[in-house]
């Protein structure tokens, strides 16, 4: 039975009474410059989709008095590095009633497979793409690997959206400003870029923030954002702009965490507050909740 490692679940629970978690997966074919996820490496622990789907019902027994999510966000590290095991995921989760997934990748290993695949399930699933840069060297320095399976990723997707959309299945395009590792006219280029593909696909431009001594690039100012929103504008009809928050103040957090990685977490906790002043995420450990004993 296969197995990857989970670092931990977020649960969130929203003044409209969502109930969303992310599930972060570890590892992951990128190996970009400012990542700042425990899921980039290989670490957590070693579950089976069953055990997974297991620890998810209690956690939501301990956090939401035994409602279930209605929504599920799977994360890395990249949740694709094992096709089958994110398949099996989808197929469980629906089973246990969540109405609503999202996927968070790089789009390297999307493909016209799983699309195929994922169509047959018939959920509601949200794409979060990440294009990084449209120059491929640029993309090549930042993450180690070249873009050409990305761009085919957003093709891909943009052919099959009408048919997706009968099964509820939809994609953003995602680029997170960097200024001192691309600046406008890399925007400009992804845009015109998409607009090639399709002018009406969900376009986000999202705010860099250097944390945790990943300082590669400074923050740019909401003046920039706003110019980078003008700038992608002239080329796509739904262009959105994301500036930095850690946390939403919406939500309520919980984190269950793997108890192999709590001195990890300890770190994340003590470097985060240095930075906010109101971080205090509320976490339980993965044997707390499966109420065993380390």
């Amino acid at each position: 039975m296969k197995k990857r490692k989970i670092p931990q679940i977020t649960f969130a629970e929203h003044p409209d009474q969502e109930r969303k978690c992310w599930i972060a997966i570890s590892g992951c074919n990128f190996d970009c410059k400012a990542c700042i996820s425990v899921a980039k490496e290989g670490i957590g622990r070693a579950l089976s989709v069953a055990e997974l789907i297991d620890l998810i019902v209690k956690g939501c027994q301990t956090i939401y008095k035994g409602k279930m999510v209605n929504r599920v966000c799977i994360t890395g590290g990249e949740p694709l590095l094992d096709k089958e095991y994110f398949l099996s995921l989808t197929s469980e989760l629906e089973k246990i009633s969540v109405e609503k997934f999202e996927l968070s990748t790089n789009g390297y290993f999307l493909d016209e497979e799983l699309l195929k695949k994922l169509s047959s399930l018939k959920i509601d699933l949200l794409v979060k793409l990440d294009l990084k840069t449209y120059n491929d060297e640029i993309h090549k320095e930042y993450t180690g690997r070249s873009n050409a399976n990305v761009l085919q990723a957003v093709e891909l997707l943009s052919q099959y959206a009408s048919k997706l959309h009968k099964f509820g299945l939809s994609f953003v395009v995602r680029t997170v400003y960097m200024p001192d590792i691309f600046g406008l006219e890399e925007i400009k280029k992804i845009a015109k870029y998409l607009s090639k593909v399709d002018k009406n696909i969900c376009y986000r431009i999202q705010q860099f923030s250097p944390v945790h001594g990943k300082n590669i690039s400074r923050r740019p100012t909401f003046e920039e954002m706003l110019i980078a929103y003008n700038v992608a504008r002239r080329y796509m009809d739904n262009v959105i702009i994301s500036t930095y928050l850690p946390t939403r103040p919406e939500y309520n957090y919980v984190e269950v965490r793997a108890d192999e990685l709590l001195d990890v977490f300890n770190e994340i906790d003590k470097k985060s507050a240095q930075v906010l002043e109101s971080w205090n995420v509320k976490y339980f450990t993965m044997n707390q909740i499966l109420k065993e004993k380390n």
